[in-house]
């Protein structure tokens, strides 16, 4: 059953709407895209221009659908075009509603949509699924409703704070909906795909009997609105211009009695109200002062007025007040009819437009009305447009503050300046203009074109201004038209008009040593690349034929900018308009730079500064586009009075280094510094060298007192320094100063090594003695294995080390306190040192009292102690669980055993329980059975093949045990891989072939203990028999001496496999594959067992057996089988 209903809002509070679904839509099939994969291409564009379509019909509607609930608009027409149909709205706009469709894309439909739902009396957008609510659609957590419930149609009080939500718009990022309800600033998905998304919220529409017509919703849904009958305005008053903060009355006749009625919408800052007409008691018929709005009425008629308000200049002011828009006035009738009347709005005001080609557009919508009363008597109500004053006047005159440039007495400005008053000139301006009478609602806008430059040829009375290439302002001011046409200088609109203009003249007479001055005008660009270079440097380059002129070197780097702006550059770029006055370049290099320009400027010397101007809508340059200026600095001259200065040795002055500070006069402009390793003769040289290229200081915020220091090669070392100083008035005075670095001074003592002691933690102490009792300042060491061939980490000899007192070579290292002995961590080469192996020990002492020590020299083996543990032989766990880590072992242990029984432990842990991070464990069980556990120092790694023969590993371990015990290990050791910690794990000799009764025998080839094989048979077969294991093993007939049944060495047998019901030709195809067979710890070997590993040597076969999850169970060792 039907409901009726006059607007939405009825809709909304009998909470009828059910859904706003978003159908697949009828223009477009997603099946082809299945069915014709090589038309992806072709595809993929129908599916762009379906969701282009997506958000233009799907933002319509939605607009729609929020501005009829919200009581913005009603229905005024409805139109059918084929099988869709227009809908018209009062506010002018119109959508189409086409038919339902019945295409579904199986594909891609997920049955997820953007519906409303209620929420205490208000509608929200939100997600349904499956028919079923699924979450609210939120945009920062909050809500978005449809319509706010909030009645008050008045205009916003605060129009940072708009009363009524914004219509949701939407758009597509890739195959995801976005909707948006603040305006396109914020968006977030819908959680729809727009792949399987239509935009389809209306699906019907019919027009009713009753004047009524019926929409149908995409979820079959319903509602009827009624159509409301369209009052047109008198003609005079389709359209109404009202100045800032003013009031006008428009008046309507409504032919019937009206029931109700209100303001639908008015736009943002205006105001409008509706009051019945109050006629003239005293106008009879036929009288003037009837408004000409009023028509006729029939019965039952009423006569209205609509009172619109125009935005106050101040909100207008704000820029956020709208200019114009349409008011809507809706109202039902006794009869039930509902009726729109709407008028369009305009803020009157006087707009003017200046291109940059400098044509002038001036339109005027502002209405002056005054009473005018002539000679004899008579008054007449004037109604023209206001008699704005025109001007142009240079742009470098131009002020804000027009009041300061203005004179009231004289009607003209006191600057160079072309004006007149509209009404006296419009006409000689050119032929295009002729003067415009305001007629209400007829002609209510006037439009004066021209140019800049007829403006100038008319107005210009005095011959003041010159057009070619000059800026200008253009401005239109109102006139009062209450106070004698006085201009209202502060409600002027300005304009302004550049041409290009790049004027840089140096000011010759201004030139300094350091720095030069211009006259400068760029204007009309969008931005100025000022680009100085000495002419001598360019010169060079043209010589060694790099270029082939200035001109040429300059585009070529203009060029290179144009073509990538973002990795080069022209020089310094100024983005805004100079005009200046005796700027010093480097005011003007920096002049919109936020720090400050480097370019270093340098006495007598000639420059030229290229200036290339980016203007607007320009791509292409070329040589035309630049310009040169050619500039010089001053020549300094010698100061007749010599400045004083001081030149002192600083602590930075060593046996290899000459540091000094220099105080120059506070009038030092710059001060200019090189170092010289021998004395410059011809001054004139050393002046002009110091300036191209000496180390120039001009910073002198910090004091006028700066250090200076360079390297020595030995000590006592000469060295120059040349020094020029430079004064603000440009007068010199040079100075070359003759410094040497630190002299070497010996002490009398004699410093000697007495002995060098390892303490096992791969350190060293070096003992010293021959000075007591002299107070020391330092001392440097020096440590390298004999052997050492680096070519960084120098093995220097003895001759070499003579320096160490005091040089400061980075291979010298100084103690860490001055305590004898002097206990040394490493060698030069950052390596502990290490049993086995020779050393070289310097020392060297600098004392208090600036003397020296001689090099102490000593050379000391880091020999094994007598007794030391050194072990022959190792067995090595690979197998803990967990020690798989990013595909690598990260955990290990190892037993190391020495001709005497004594065994050392090493365990590394890496897991969750040790945090990850590596730990150690150590144990030394002693032949006498003492036991050692834990360490002070340990510095191990896990055992490898490097320099390894078959079946060893090379173990490295240099350890000092709780009970001082030392450990140095650094060999290559044979070595058994055993399952002592792992899952499945043994006890230490179990399995390892060491138990009396392990044997391997030699059974034949497979055809000889099978006489039912074939002659591809031909694999070994052995058995393996022991305390814990019955197990036969088959071996690649490549990999055997059938006659002997020795296995052939190798330690890289692969792939063993467990028999397990295989044929010898199924399992045993590849070199270096073999098979087991048989029981391990009394279980039954089942499943193919890949990873299994086999190492022989000439006297040994070592098998590791692995689980079927690849891990290792155990170990067989046993001898070369016999037959």
């Amino acid at each position: 059953m039907r409901k009726f209903f006059t607007t939405l809002k009825s809709v909304v509070a009998a909470s009828v709407i059910a859904a706003m679904t978003l159908a697949a839509s009828c223009s477009y099939d997603d099946g082809p895209i299945n069915d014709r994969i090589d038309q992806v291409e072709k595809d993929l564009a129908a599916l762009t221009e379906r969701v282009a379509a997506l958000e233009k019909r799907l933002g319509e509607e939605v607009e729609v659908l929020t501005a009829l609930i919200n009581g913005k608009v009603v229905v005024t027409g409805v139109e059918k075009d084929g099988d869709a149909t227009k809908v018209t709205l009062s506010d002018g706009s119109s959508f189409t509603v086409y038919p339902e469709c019945t295409v579904v894309d199986t594909d891609t439909d997920t049955n997820t949509y953007v519906s409303i739902a209620e929420d205490n009396g208000v509608l929200y957008f939100a997600i349904y699924e499956m028919g079923q609510f699924k979450e609210w659609l939120t945009i920062n957590g909050e809500k978005v409703p449809v319509y706010d419930g909030n009645d008050d149609d008045d205009v916003c009080d605060d129009p940072y704070q708009p009363e009524a939500p914004v219509a949701p718009q939407f758009k597509v990022e890739g195959d995801s909906i976005m909707v948006s309800i603040d305006g396109g600033v914020t968006w977030v998905e819908s959680g729809l795909s727009a792949a399987a998304a239509g935009a389809q919220i209306f699906t019907g529409v019919e027009v009713n009997d009753n004047s009524t017509v019926t929409f149908t919703l995409a979820d079959g849904s319903t509602f009827d609105v009624v159509i409301a009958e369209l009052i047109e305005f008198n003609s005079t008053r389709a359209q109404a211009y009202i100045k800032a903060g003013e009031t006008k009355e428009i008046s309507f006749t409504v032919n019937d009695a009206v029931a109700d009625i209100n303001i639908m919408n008015q736009p943002l800052g205006w105001k409008a109200t509706v009051e019945a007409a109050v006629a003239d008691e005293e106008a009879g018929e036929g009288d003037e002062n009837v408004d000409p709005g009023m028509g006729i009425l029939a019965a039952g008629g009423t006569e209205f007025v609509l009172k619109v308000t125009a935005p106050s200049s101040e909100f207008v002011a704000t820029g956020y007040a709208e200019k114009e828009g349409f008011i809507s006035v809706h109202f039902n009738t006794a009869a039930g009819a509902c009726k729109v009347a709407k008028l369009q709005v305009n803020l009157a005001e006087i707009t003017l437009d200046v291109d940059k080609a400098g044509n002038v557009t001036i339109t005027n919508t502002l209405v002056d009305t005054y009473l005018y009363s002539d000679w004899w008597g008579n008054s007449e109500l004037i109604a023209e447009f206001n008699n704005y004053y025109l001007a142009v006047m240079p742009l470098d005159y131009y002020t804000e503050d027009l009041e300061s440039i203005y004179n009231a007495s004289w009607g003209e400005f006191n600057v160079p300046c072309a004006g007149g008053w509209i009404n006296n000139i419009y006409m000689n301006l050119n032929d295009r203009n002729q003067y415009t009478y305001y007629e209400e609602g007829v002609t209510e806008s006037w439009t004066v074109v021209a140019t800049v430059k007829e403006i100038i040829d008319y107005l210009d009375w005095y011959g003041d201004l010159t057009y070619e290439g000059e800026s200008f302002m253009v401005l239109v001011i109102p006139t009062d038209v209450e106070n004698n046409g006085t201009l209202l200088l502060d409600q002027a609109l300005a304009a302004p008009f550049k041409q290009l203009n790049v004027n840089v003249v140096e000011n010759e007479a201004e030139r300094k040593f350091n720095n030069a001055y211009f006259n400068v005008k760029l204007r009309g660009g969008l931005a100025y690349n000022l680009f100085p270079v000495a002419v001598a440097e360019i010169e060079e380059y043209i010589a060694m034929e790099y270029y082939a002129s200035v001109e040429e070197y300059f585009e070529m780097a203009m060029q290179q900018y144009v073509a990538q702006p973002q990795w080069s550059s022209f020089g310094f770029k100024v983005s805004t308009d100079v005009v200046e006055e005796n700027i010093a370049l480097m005011d003007l290099l920096g002049y919109t730079l936020d720090y400050e320009p480097y370019f270093a400027i340098e006495p007598n010397t000639e420059y030229v500064m290229a200036i290339f101007t980016e203007q607007e809508g320009k791509t292409e340059y070329t040589s035309e586009d630049l310009k040169y200026v050619y500039f010089s600095t001053a020549d300094i001259v010698e100061d007749a009075t010599p400045a004083e200065y001081t030149i002192e040795y600083n602590d930075q002055r060593t046996y290899t280094n000459i540091g000094v500070d220099i105080t120059v006069p506070e009038d030092t402009a710059v001060a200019y510094t090189r170092w010289y390793s021998e004395e410059q003769m011809e001054l004139d040289v050393l002046k002009a060298d110091l300036i191209e290229n000496g180390y120039d200081r001009t910073d002198f915020e910090e004091g006028y007192t700066f250090s200076t220091s360079t390297a020595a090669d030995k000590a006592a070392a000469v060295r120059y320094l040349g020094l020029l100083i430079v004064n603000a008035n440009g007068e010199y005075t040079l100075v070359q100063e003759k410094l040497t670095s630190k002299d070497v001074v010996y002490n009398a003592a004699t410093l000697a090594i007495d002995k060098v002691e390892f303490p096992g933690d791969g350190t060293a102490k070096v003992y010293f003695s021959g000075i007591d009792g002299l107070e020391i300042d330092y001392i440097h060491f020096y440590s390298s294995d004999l052997a050492n061939t680096s070519t960084y980490y120098k093995n220097l000899t003895e001759e070499e080390l003579g320096d160490i007192a005091y040089s400061d070579n980075w291979l010298y290292r100084t103690a860490s306190d001055n305590s004898n002995p002097i206990v040394i961590p490493t060698d030069v080469a950052y390596n502990k040192f290490e049993i086995g192996k020779t050393y070289k020990f310097a020392l060297g002492v600098a004392f208090t009292d600036g003397t020296v020590s001689n090099c102490a020299y000593l050379e000391a083996e880091n020999a094994l102690p007598e007794g030391a543990f050194a072990p022959v032989r190792a067995e090595l766990d690979l197998y803990f669980d967990l020690f798989e880590h990013n595909g690598g072992d990260a955990e290990y242990a190892f037993w190391l055993y020495d001709e005497e029984g004594n065994v050392f432990e090493v365990i590394c842990h890496y897991c969750p329980n040790s945090d990850w991070n590596y730990e150690w464990t150590t144990k030394f069980t002693k032949t006498d059975g003492t036991v050692v556990e834990g360490y002070t120092s340990l510095a191990t790694q896990q055992p490898n093949n490097y320099n390894c023969e078959a079946g060893e590993k090379y173990y490295k371990v240099i350890a000092t045990l709780t009970d001082g015990t030392s450990i140095y290990v650094d060999a290559q050791l044979p070595t058994t891989d055993v399952n002592y910690l792992g899952e499945g794990a043994t006890a230490p000799g179990a399995g390892g072939g060491d138990e009396s009764g392990d044997s391997i025998t030699y059974l034949g080839r497979y055809w000889d203990v099978n006489p039912a094989a074939g002659r591809s048979g031909g694999c070994g077969v052995y058995s393996l028999k022991g305390e814990n294991y019955d197990i036969t093993l088959y071996i690649n007939y490549n990999d055997f001496d059938y006659e002997t049944g020795k296995i052939d060495v190798r330690d890289d047998y692969y792939y063993g496999q467990i028999w397990d019901g295989y044929t010898a030709d199924d399992c045993i195809y590849s070199d270096g594959q073999f098979g087991l067979e048989g029981t391990y710890n009394g279980e039954e070997l089942t499943g193919a067992r890949y990873g299994s590993s086999m190492v022989v040597t000439d006297d040994s076969v070592t098998i590791t057996i692995n689980d079927t999850n690849y891990t290792a169970i155990g170990t067989i060792s046993v001898g070369q089988p016999t037959k």
